[in-house]
């Protein structure tokens, strides 16, 4: 039990001795010092001038082009929505046909088969029929060559 709390212990101490040196690396690798705004070479925050002209500019431009498009989107809309469910329509009718027709051939296939397994069931019986008639003619032939050499 001392041997896995002295571990637990040693394991807990590097890890934070880890996150430690991992935090002073990344102060003593910037070296840079503050970031200076309008500077190009530091980050560009909230408060920096150019931000702020840049997020005006590119909400202008952003806003005229969608403007443009909407316009032009709205005499088509409806014409193309028309025709596309027209179309819808017309593929659904179609898939609905060639459903139908897929079901017929298979319902005739079907009754093809039935009536064809019907018909061997009854050459079957016909078979079985007539080798009984062969059976018996052959015993009533050999009562008869018997009653003869009598």
């Amino acid at each position: 039990m001392s041997g896995l709390k002295n571990l637990f212990i040693t394991l807990s101490g590097l890890c934070v001795a880890c996150s430690i040196g991992a935090c002073n690396l990344s102060a003593i690798e910037s070296g840079k010092g503050a970031i200076v705004l309008g500077d190009s070479s530091t980050i560009v925050t909230e408060n920096d001038s150019q931000y702020l002209e840049d997020a005006i500019i590119d909400l202008e431009d952003s806003t005229l082009k969608d403007n443009v498009r909407s316009n032009e989107d709205s005499f088509n809309n409806v014409a193309k929505a028309q025709q596309l469910a027209q179309q819808q329509k017309q593929d659904s009718i179609a898939r609905l046909k060639a459903a139908e027709e897929k079901q017929k051939d298979a319902d005739a296939t079907a009754k093809k088969k039935e009536d064809k397994r019907k018909q061997e069931e009854k050459d079957k019986k016909k078979n079985v029929k007539d080798k009984k008639q062969t059976a018996s003619q052959k015993k009533k032939a050999e009562e008869d060559k018997k009653k003869r050499r009598r």
